[in-house]
């Protein structure tokens, strides 16, 4: 009867709590590893080992254009993780961007909107600059993997997943304050 008692509260129980290691009913976690490919220009060019170097990786979990969190660091296990909701989620992953992404932006806002270069910048050679990279992929997540499970996981039994990263395609508009151009 005791047994039976505590089979009936479990989904009350915060992860850790309980013998079996139960988590609350609706919640889940879920890890990432970030997969570069061969890292070749779209002119399968090899990249420079400037254009290859990570300064900053994010993970986005976005729910339709909101951006619901942002983790910055992977874990001691090397995979971004996150709880989160079973259901189908997508996720996001960005490389070296001028500016960080928050859960204070959109998604349509973070990616669509334009990033200002002064010139001084844009025509600095002396200060390493990194390419910007970012990836997109949308998971079904599956509800009461541990946080433990998605650590250890290979596969999406496990909410572990591996985001493929691709370079961003960058449109660049210059305007000149005076009509004459010169060297500079």
């Amino acid at each position: 009867m005791g047994l039976g008692l505590f089979a009936c509260n479990d989904n009350d129980l915060v992860e850790g709590s309980a013998p079996n290691g139960t988590q609350e009913e609706g919640t889940t976690y879920v890890g990432f590893t970030i997969d570069f490919g061969e890292n070749k220009t779209r002119v399968a060019k090899d990249a420079t080992v400037e254009e290859s170097k990570i300064n900053t990786a994010y993970v986005i979990l976005a729910d339709g254009n909101t951006i619901s969190q942002v983790v910055s660091k992977p874990d001691k296990s090397g995979k971004y993780v996150l709880q989160t909701t079973p259901g189908s989620h997508d996720f996001y992953v960005v490389v070296n961007p001028k500016t960080a992404p928050t859960t204070a932006n959109t998604v349509d806002e973070y990616f669509n909107k334009g990033v200002a270069i002064g010139a001084d910048e844009f025509a600095d050679t002396t200060t390493p600059s990194f390419l910007m990279v970012s990836g997109k992929n949308t998971f079904d997540i599956a509800d009461g993997i541990t946080k433990d499970q998605a650590i250890a996981g290979t596969d999406y039994k496990t909410n572990s997943f591996t985001i493929e990263v691709e370079r961003v395609a960058a449109k660049v508009t210059m305007t000149c304050a005076n009509p004459i151009l010169t060297s500079e």
